[in-house]
Protein backbone atom coordinates (compact mmCIF):
# COMPACT_ATOMS: atom_id res chain seq x y z
CA UNK A 1 0.00 0.00 0.00
CA UNK A 2 1.10 3.43 -0.86
CA UNK A 3 2.68 5.67 1.80
CA UNK A 4 -0.28 8.11 3.15
CA UNK A 5 1.84 11.39 1.73
CA UNK A 6 1.10 9.99 -1.59
CA UNK A 7 -2.27 9.29 -1.19
CA UNK A 8 -2.29 12.98 0.17
CA UNK A 9 -0.21 14.51 -2.63
CA UNK A 10 -2.84 12.47 -5.13
CA UNK A 11 -6.19 14.06 -2.77
CA UNK A 12 -4.74 17.18 -3.25
CA UNK A 13 -4.62 17.23 -6.97
CA UNK A 14 -7.80 15.68 -7.13
CA UNK A 15 -9.59 18.08 -4.56
CA UNK A 16 -8.06 20.86 -7.00
CA UNK A 17 -9.49 19.79 -10.06
CA UNK A 18 -12.47 18.89 -8.61
CA UNK A 19 -12.94 22.82 -7.13
CA UNK A 20 -11.66 24.16 -10.65
CA UNK A 21 -14.42 22.00 -12.73
CA UNK A 22 -16.94 23.44 -9.94
CA UNK A 23 -16.22 26.82 -10.50
CA UNK A 24 -15.87 26.56 -14.60
CA UNK A 25 -19.41 24.74 -14.30
CA UNK A 26 -20.90 27.25 -12.01
CA UNK A 27 -19.56 29.79 -14.87
CA UNK A 28 -21.56 27.72 -17.54
CA UNK A 29 -24.73 27.98 -15.50
CA UNK A 30 -24.43 31.92 -15.30
CA UNK A 31 -23.73 32.19 -18.66
CA UNK A 32 -26.65 30.06 -20.03
CA UNK A 33 -29.80 29.86 -18.47
CA UNK A 34 -32.34 26.65 -18.85
CA UNK A 35 -34.56 28.98 -21.02
CA UNK A 36 -32.09 29.60 -23.62
CA UNK A 37 -30.74 26.13 -23.96
CA UNK A 38 -31.67 23.70 -21.76
CA UNK A 39 -29.95 20.50 -21.99
CA UNK A 40 -26.19 22.57 -21.20
CA UNK A 41 -27.67 24.23 -18.33
CA UNK A 42 -28.90 20.70 -16.82
CA UNK A 43 -25.05 19.42 -17.60
CA UNK A 44 -23.95 22.80 -16.17
CA UNK A 45 -26.34 21.87 -12.95
CA UNK A 46 -25.47 18.34 -12.66
CA UNK A 47 -21.38 18.68 -13.14
CA UNK A 48 -21.51 21.33 -10.75
CA UNK A 49 -23.99 19.15 -8.00
CA UNK A 50 -21.19 16.37 -8.48
CA UNK A 51 -17.71 18.14 -8.39
CA UNK A 52 -19.33 20.12 -5.30
CA UNK A 53 -20.14 16.91 -3.89
CA UNK A 54 -17.25 15.31 -4.65
CA UNK A 55 -14.87 18.22 -3.71
CA UNK A 56 -16.46 18.30 -0.33
CA UNK A 57 -15.62 14.38 -0.09
CA UNK A 58 -12.14 14.70 -1.03
CA UNK A 59 -11.67 17.81 1.16
CA UNK A 60 -13.05 15.83 4.57
CA UNK A 61 -10.78 13.25 3.41
CA UNK A 62 -8.15 14.81 3.18
CA UNK A 63 -8.62 16.75 6.74
CA UNK A 64 -9.21 13.19 7.93
CA UNK A 65 -5.76 11.48 6.48
CA UNK A 66 -3.84 14.64 7.66
CA UNK A 67 -5.27 14.48 11.05
CA UNK A 68 -5.26 10.45 11.34
CA UNK A 69 -2.19 9.69 9.67
CA UNK A 70 0.07 12.83 8.74
CA UNK A 71 0.04 14.84 11.78
CA UNK A 72 -1.31 13.71 15.20
CA UNK A 73 -1.13 17.45 16.40
CA UNK A 74 -4.03 18.93 15.43
CA UNK A 75 -5.56 21.48 17.98
CA UNK A 76 -9.12 21.74 19.12
CA UNK A 77 -10.32 24.19 17.05
CA UNK A 78 -8.76 22.63 14.06
CA UNK A 79 -10.95 19.30 15.30
CA UNK A 80 -13.74 21.37 15.61
CA UNK A 81 -13.61 22.46 12.12
CA UNK A 82 -13.37 19.09 10.70
CA UNK A 83 -16.17 18.41 12.69
CA UNK A 84 -18.14 21.75 11.09
CA UNK A 85 -17.06 20.34 7.52
CA UNK A 86 -18.03 17.00 8.00
CA UNK A 87 -21.52 18.66 9.17
CA UNK A 88 -21.88 20.54 5.73
CA UNK A 89 -21.18 18.45 3.87
CA UNK A 90 -23.75 15.89 5.44
CA UNK A 91 -26.51 18.33 5.36
CA UNK A 92 -25.39 18.81 1.65
CA UNK A 93 -25.70 15.83 0.07
CA UNK A 94 -28.92 15.51 2.15
CA UNK A 95 -30.24 18.85 0.66
CA UNK A 96 -29.40 16.98 -2.71
CA UNK A 97 -30.75 13.47 -1.75
CA UNK A 98 -34.54 15.49 -0.71
CA UNK A 99 -34.50 18.00 -3.79
CA UNK A 100 -33.99 14.48 -6.24
CA UNK A 101 -37.35 13.59 -4.48
CA UNK A 102 -38.76 16.51 -5.47
CA UNK A 103 -37.93 17.47 -8.98
CA UNK A 104 -39.00 13.41 -9.07
CA UNK A 105 -42.29 14.21 -8.20
CA UNK A 106 -42.71 17.07 -9.89
CA UNK A 107 -41.32 15.72 -13.36
CA UNK A 108 -43.83 12.81 -12.59
CA UNK A 109 -46.95 14.03 -11.23
CA UNK A 110 -46.74 17.40 -12.01
CA UNK A 111 -48.24 18.50 -8.61
CA UNK A 112 -48.66 21.91 -8.25
CA UNK A 113 -46.19 23.78 -5.73
CA UNK A 114 -43.66 20.67 -5.70
CA UNK A 115 -41.08 22.35 -7.91
CA UNK A 116 -41.55 25.32 -5.85
CA UNK A 117 -40.13 23.12 -3.00
CA UNK A 118 -37.43 21.25 -4.98
CA UNK A 119 -35.90 25.36 -6.11
CA UNK A 120 -36.29 26.35 -2.75
CA UNK A 121 -33.55 22.86 -1.67
CA UNK A 122 -31.87 23.53 -4.27
CA UNK A 123 -31.26 27.34 -3.48
CA UNK A 124 -30.61 26.01 -0.02
CA UNK A 125 -27.90 23.75 -1.75
CA UNK A 126 -26.68 26.63 -3.05
CA UNK A 127 -25.94 28.48 0.53
CA UNK A 128 -24.76 25.39 1.66
CA UNK A 129 -22.28 25.03 -0.44
CA UNK A 130 -21.14 28.40 -0.12
CA UNK A 131 -20.86 28.22 3.54
CA UNK A 132 -18.68 25.17 3.31
CA UNK A 133 -15.97 27.20 1.08
CA UNK A 134 -16.45 30.03 3.56
CA UNK A 135 -15.83 27.70 6.55
CA UNK A 136 -13.27 26.23 5.03
CA UNK A 137 -11.54 29.32 4.26
CA UNK A 138 -12.12 30.42 7.65
CA UNK A 139 -9.44 27.80 8.90
CA UNK A 140 -6.36 29.83 7.04
CA UNK A 141 -7.11 33.40 8.38
CA UNK A 142 -4.37 32.73 11.13
CA UNK A 143 -1.90 31.36 8.84
CA UNK A 144 0.74 32.81 6.54
CA UNK A 145 2.13 31.31 3.27
CA UNK A 146 5.90 31.58 2.35
CA UNK A 147 7.77 31.59 -0.64
CA UNK A 148 11.32 30.96 -1.02
CA UNK A 149 14.08 30.59 1.61
CA UNK A 150 14.89 33.83 2.99
CA UNK A 151 13.41 35.56 5.23
CA UNK A 152 11.47 38.39 4.10
CA UNK A 153 11.37 40.52 7.46
CA UNK A 154 14.76 42.45 6.93
CA UNK A 155 15.03 44.54 4.00
CA UNK A 156 17.14 43.13 1.11
CA UNK A 157 20.68 44.05 1.08
CA UNK A 158 22.01 46.88 -1.24
CA UNK A 159 25.89 47.42 -2.56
Amino acid sequence: MPHPVLWYIKLCRTAFTLQLVEILSLLGLTMVASREYKPAHEIFFVTFIMSSLLYMIAMNLQYYLSRKKLWNAFTLEEQKHQKRLLGLFIFNITCFFVSMYFFYRHNRYCEPGVYSIYALVESIIIVSNITFHVAESAMFTKKEIVFGTESLKSPPKSD
